[in-house]
């Protein structure tokens, strides 16, 4: 990557754009409280699952409309969601095996779509280097 960038352009990491504070919720404390789970096993349907607290077993993180979720279980595999809107009556709350982003909303789309571009990259160069399309 080069140094150089166009003039008013600045470099800065995603943790210096965060806004993100952890906020922990228990749900079998909110038993018959209806949620949206944002969780590893449901992401391939590219939809949270709706869940009563009391089947949920372990504390989530909760988060809000358009946060942006990266999982930290195997980065091999992209796995980069940006809550929806879904139910607005339902308060939504996330697996912690993922790190969530909550960035100046300026950059929240840039983001999301920067990450899901990178993890595509990356697992399209680690399946030629596999396949023997690469040369190293």
């Amino acid at each position: 990557m080069s140094d150089t960038l166009p003039q008013g352009w600045i470099t800065a990491t995603i943790d210096a754009l965060n806004e993100y504070k952890s906020r922990l919720i228990d749900p079998q404390k909110y038993a018959e409280e209806t949620f949206e789970l944002y969780s590893v096993p449901i992401f391939p349907t590219g939809q949270p699952e709706i869940v009563q607290g009391q089947v949920v077993g372990s504390s989530k993180q909760l988060v809000e409309l358009n946060d942006i979720l990266v999982c930290k279980i195997n980065p091999r595999i992209n796995r980069v969601w940006r809550v929806s809107s879904g139910n607005p009556k339902l308060r939504k709350i996330a697996s912690s095996e993922g790190d969530v982003s909550i960035v100046v909303e300026t950059w929240r789309s840039w983001l999301w779509l920067r990450i899901t571009i990178w993890f595509s990259d990356m697992i399209s160069g680690c399946l030629s280097i596999a396949s023997g399309g690469a040369n190293i």
